[in-house]
């Protein structure tokens, strides 16, 4: 998110910028960059523990020195992995599982080295745990911060109309829908599965 966020604010050429921290489309905003009456918070990502071996129960599990190496996305600039160093740090392992970590650029990097046995485990976003081939374990949301996921239109006046109808998709039913099917929280919903197995 931050890395395109810096994009569109040096003129990339995208008509829709969906991040997984309102931040960073608020910074768009602030840069002139989006269209400040189309921003909306479309959904609210969970994290999980992933691995294509054994189902970690909990945090604590990794603390294992057996489970290793761990991925995650890096906290620089992905809001996934803020989430998963946050979550490790309030479970108290960070200290114990840090050494271990390897980073991916984004959190469908972190899954990519965990799917292909470069990772024992990673914590990775429910959304892609759902559609994967692995076992998963929700980390409760009072262990990170809300990942508030926000969308605002940037596209220029030709294209605007066309990305605002995008944006109202995902907010409609339909995409409602498709963001549920994937394990993302929307207001007035209920949590999801605590656990899943492809």
């Amino acid at each position: 998110s931050g890395r395109l966020a810096q994009q569109i604010e040096n003129g990339a050429p995208f008509d829709v910028f969906a991040s997984a921290d309102v931040a960073y489309v608020e910074r768009v905003i602030a840069a002139g960059a989006g269209d400040e009456r189309t921003r909306r918070t479309y959904a609210f990502g969970r994290i999980v523990i992933w691995s294509d071996g054994p189902r970690h129960p909990d945090l604590k599990a990794l603390a294992d020195p057996s489970i290793a190496p761990i991925a995650v996305a890096n906290p620089a600039h992905a809001p996934y992995g803020v989430a998963a160093v946050t979550a490790l740090r309030r479970a108290g392992v960070y200290d114990a599982v840090a050494p271990r970590l390897v980073y991916g650029e984004n959190v469908s990097d972190a899954l990519r080295l965990a799917s292909s046995g470069n990772a024992d485990a990673a914590i990775v976003a429910l959304s892609l745990a759902i559609a994967s081939d692995g076992d998963w374990t929700l980390i409760d949301d009072s262990f990170h911060d809300p990942l508030e996921q926000a969308l605002v239109v940037t596209a220029p006046p030709e294209r605007a109309a066309g990305a605002r109808g995008f944006a109202d998709f995902i907010g409609g039913p339909e995409g409602r829908r498709v963001m549920r099917r994937y394990g993302f929280l929307l207001p007035g919903d209920p949590a999801p599965a605590t656990a899943g197995r492809r």
